[in-house]
């Protein structure tokens, strides 16, 4: 009974709502770029003030150590390892000597980012 019901109630519903054109979500996301710059501008700021000051500083190269902890945790597990193997995105040294793809990706996005975050000498 409900196979022959639900083909009808199927039809019964209101239709949903077609999602709009993609360019409508365009606007958002660069209105929320344009507010990043500026906070990715004052990010090195408050970095270099935080070293000035002795106990930011102390604080600051805590939290540092504890993430290298972390991070170091993560890369050396196994079950990590063959994950991101199976991925496509290897981070640790293959046989031949090779760097991982992950690692090599990521140095490239650092040394892009290196460039972006470097001011220009005229300024």
């Amino acid at each position: 009974m409900l196979f022959l019901v639900l083909p009808v109630l199927t039809q019964l519903l209101p239709a949903s709502k077609q999602p709009g054109p993609p360019s409508t979500s365009l606007v958002p996301a660069l209105a929320h770029l344009e507010r990043s710059l500026p906070r990715a501008h004052l990010l090195k700021y408050v970095r270099a003030a935080a070293m000035r000051h002795p106990e930011l500083r102390e604080r600051v190269e805590r939290r540092w150590a504890q993430e290298k902890r972390e991070g170091d945790a993560g890369r050396e597990a196994e079950s990590v390892q063959k994950v991101a193997e199976k991925m496509g995105l290897s981070f640790t040294n293959t046989d031949g000597g090779e760097v991982g793809k992950m690692r090599m990706g990521a140095r490239r996005v650092v040394e892009s980012l290196k460039g972006l975050c470097s001011t220009p000498v005229g300024r």
